[in-house]
């Protein structure tokens, strides 16, 4: 399998973003809850140009975040394997977790499962 490029990773990430069993947890109407803020990790590509609650996704280095501060999305391992993509997930400020597995379809993502779990 080639390696996750910027599209297919901008494809995987709106995909858990906009998954129906992770809105209840993102209360954007509080304060600091938008835009929503994704914890941009060293691997990760450069740019992220996506949108939630109809303005784009922060998408900032942990020295970017303050300390104290948990209202991100933290996508804690991507992982290829076997043709699929696993990625496990948090958001700090919910204390959620959650893992999503997707399969490729027809040369598109499509997610094959979707777990979220409160702590």
């Amino acid at each position: 399998m080639k390696p996750l490029n910027a599209e297919d990773f901008s494809q995987i990430v709106r995909l858990i973003i906009d998954h129906p069993d992770l809105q209840q947890y993102y209360h954007a109407e509080l304060p600091g809850r938008a835009p929503l803020r994704i914890l941009k990790q060293e691997s990760f590509p450069e740019k992220l140009l996506l949108s939630k609650f109809d303005v784009p996704v922060d998408y900032l280095p942990r020295e970017e975040i303050r300390e104290g501060d948990e209202a991100y999305l933290d996508l804690k391992k991507i992982d290829l394997e076997s043709g699929k993509i696993v990625v496990e997930f948090e958001y700090p400020i919910e204390g959620v977790a959650g893992k999503a597995e997707f399969g490729n379809q027809q040369g598109a993502w499509a997610i094959q499962r979707f777990e979220i779990v409160e702590r």
